[in-house]
């Protein structure tokens, strides 16, 4: 692809200790663990001595990296704290951080902007400005080239974009750690055994019982399951809280009018994960009293539909990703 670095050459840019540069729009703020060192200029960002992490891999990466060689704009989204951003990072030439209120306030006053620079272009939390989509469904209409723009968000604008973006940008799922992830190994590939070749079925393994439930009890969230026990427990405790108290209404323009009901709803969902639980049986493990009693939305239909939709995509990530 001419103009654009190799996947190769782009995987682990961050990753890499020494020096590196992303270009940044001016006044844009791109934030890094505090073991980095910046020296900010007008106008981009210089890495001096980059000790971030090293990126893990994903299953999706595989994915991301041969879609960008046919497709000029793609949209990650999935639940918060899966690791959108530091996955589009890996690919990322130009940044902007709408989380950001000097960068989101300097986009506002000129959105054309976000759409320039040296492609891949990044738009990290796209919805604080809904402008974006159009302004990156018309670039995709104007010819943009494969690999030209990475959208990252956890939530959709309301009102939403004008255009669905439909053969324009495409989206891909990310969601939290698999165990293949997590382990870093594998005896039965889930693609082998969808190709039909006749894969086999078979392997070992040194993971117990007690590693798998020490799995489920880190969580796939790349961020919290190194902390320690104390520390992780109460992150995922306020990720809980956060979906409740302000995930849910935002997202899905839900008025949360039983929070203990809610929390009922998802402790049952989690129980049943990867299980064929009937709805009846996720009623009766919150312990009576319907959804219904806890959420209030805009479609009656919400309990079955909507509040499934919003709660299974926060499991454990313990199901395969792809």
């Amino acid at each position: 692809m001419a103009g654009h670095r190799s996947a190769d050459d782009r995987r682990g840019v961050l990753a890499r200790a020494g020096a590196s540069r992303l270009r940044l729009a001016a006044n844009d703020c791109f934030k890094l663990p505090q073991t980095t060192v910046l020296d900010c200029r007008f106008g981009n960002v210089e890495a001096v001595s980059t000790l971030l992490a090293e990126y893990q891999r994903r299953v999706v990466d595989d994915e991301l990296d041969e879609l960008l060689e046919s497709l000029p704009a793609l949209a990650i989204d999935g639940p918060k704290g899966v690791g959108k951003t530091r996955t589009a990072l890996q690919r990322a030439n130009t940044v902007h951080r709408l989380d950001d209120p000097a960068a989101l306030a300097v986009a506002q006053a000129d959105p054309s902007r976000l759409v320039q620079g040296e492609p891949p272009v990044l738009i990290d939390e796209w919805q604080r400005l809904k402008e974006v989509w159009d302004l990156v469904r018309r670039a995709v209409d104007d010819g943009a080239p494969p690999g030209s723009f990475l959208l990252t968000g956890s939530a959709i604008p309301d009102p939403p974009p004008t255009h669905s973006g439909a053969g324009r940008i495409a989206t891909v799922r990310l969601r939290p750690l698999a165990v293949s992830e997590r382990l870093r190994s594998s005896s039965v590939s889930l693609a082998d055994l969808l190709s039909g070749e006749g894969a086999r079925v078979a392997g070992t393994t040194d993971v117990s019982l007690a590693d798998y439930t020490d799995e489920i009890l880190a969580s796939g969230l790349p961020g919290i399951r190194p902390l320690k026990d104390r520390a992780r427990r109460l992150q995922l405790d306020g990720y809980v809280d956060r979906v409740i108290d302000r995930d849910i209404p935002d997202d899905a323009g839900a008025v949360i009018r039983n929070p203990a009901a809610l929390r009922r709803w998802m402790s049952a969902y989690a129980a049943a994960t990867s299980t064929t639980a009937a709805f009846e049986a996720l009623r009766d493990a919150a312990s009576g009293g319907g959804v219904g009693e806890a959420v209030q939305g805009h479609d009656a239909g919400l309990p079955r539909r909507a509040h499934s939709r919003l709660v299974a995509g926060r499991g454990s990530g313990m199901d395969s990703e792809q």
